[in-house]
């Protein structure tokens, strides 16, 4: 491996990197003498055994003998080979590795589809605030609560009833028409004679990866005559919908904090409860559960709470997911209507908390 990279560089990464500050985005640690101790990712435990030494940047399980240093940890934790691993705490440590030519371009084209789609979104969210056409959008956000402030944090925006305005719009702004096409931004005519905007006349979300950065976009339907309800970009080389949690890149430090993780089906269920204060959640996007979506989730919360709707399609996904989060040890609850003024299996602190919300949560729960 070290022929990828110098050894030199490896070790200036290794170094750059404190072992505490990297296992505490995964692991809750608290400070025993010279020591870290938490509860060990790697095996289920009750009783802290897992063990961070800062002086020897090495960690080490009493419980299942897993033990190395920060390269190693995420290699085992995230499923990471050795380059991998190296890449992810150079980005950390903002430390630039050499670029192969495949590399290169490959970053040349992931830098162009993020920038094709931070401009979809500016288009849209123009089209929202600046338009006397977004009064109808506009409408429908006020009846769900939503307001200007979540809507601007949030960069909603509209998709007009127009067939290339979007491709217009970024055309101008030095975007490149294939590179609009390879976002999934626009579609080729049938007949090969041009392209058109893939959304129209939507309500727009833009999708964020963990790190903030716009990967995709969403739109709903105004007119509840049109069809399909939701729209989302494609799969590209910087979306993959099965890795990707909406919303998580806001609320993961809620969720590291209190420890579990809220999980709605819809973006509209998660921005009406994040703006009424119920922060450490995200949204399935109403897409089939991932194992990738349940391992991300598991990097920040110990358990899980669902609040999906009751209609057949929420009950598949309640099921699929308690299957992927359960598959890799992580506690799930469900919540429903009367057990917000009860309790539900034992979770009293969790009851607590979520009945601050009924109002908002009513209208999701059966």
């Amino acid at each position: 491996m070290s022929n990828y990279f110098p050894q030199e560089l490896i070790d200036q990464v290794r170094s750059a990197n404190d072992i505490v500050e990297v296992v505490s985005e995964y692991v809750s640690l608290k400070k025993k003498g010279r020591n870290y101790f938490g509860l060990c990712p790697f095996h289920t435990e009750k009783t802290p055994s897992f063990s961070v030494n800062p002086e020897k940047q090495i960690f080490h399980c009493f419980g299942c003998g897993q033990g190395g240093n920060a390269v190693s940890f995420l290699m085992t934790h995230d499923k990471l080979g050795f380059v991998e691993a190296i890449k992810l705490l150079a980005k950390r440590a903002n430390i630039r590795l050499p670029q192969k030519e495949y590399d290169r371009k490959k970053l040349e084209l992931t830098d162009k589809l993020y920038h094709a789609n931070q401009m979809g979104a500016a288009y849209y969210s123009g089209n929202l605030s600046g338009l006397p056409s977004g009064k109808e959008a506009q409408a429908y956000l006020e009846k769900r609560r939503v307001s200007k402030e979540t809507s601007k944090t949030f960069q909603l925006g509209l998709a007009l009833e127009e067939w290339d305005g979007l491709l217009k719009f970024c055309i101008s702004k030095g975007v490149e028409q294939q590179t609009l096409l390879t976002a999934g931004l626009i579609i080729e005519r049938s007949d090969g004679k041009g392209f058109y905007d893939r959304f129209k006349n939507r309500l727009m979300f833009p999708i964020f990866n963990l790190s903030g950065k716009i990967v995709a976009l969403a739109g709903r339907i105004i007119d509840e005559k049109d069809n399909p309800k939701y729209l989302n970009s494609p799969e590209t080389p910087i979306y993959q919908k099965g890795k990707l949690l909406y919303g998580l890149n806001f609320s993961k430090e809620k969720i590291r904090e209190s420890r579990f993780a809220i999980v709605v089906e819809g973006y509209m269920d998660f921005l009406s409860l994040h703006q009424a204060g119920l922060q450490n959640l995200v949204a399935s996007c109403g897409t089939a559960f991932s194992a990738n979506q349940a391992r991300l989730l598991a990097r920040f919360a110990e358990e899980v709470i669902l609040l999906f709707d009751l209609d057949r399609e929420g009950r598949s996904l309640t099921n699929r997911t308690i299957t992927m989060l359960e598959a890799i040890r992580i506690p799930v609850d469900l919540f429903f209507r009367r057990e917000l003024i009860s309790t539900t299996r034992g979770k009293v602190r969790h009851v607590e908390e979520l009945s601050r919300f009924k109002e908002y949560l009513e209208p999701l729960l059966d």
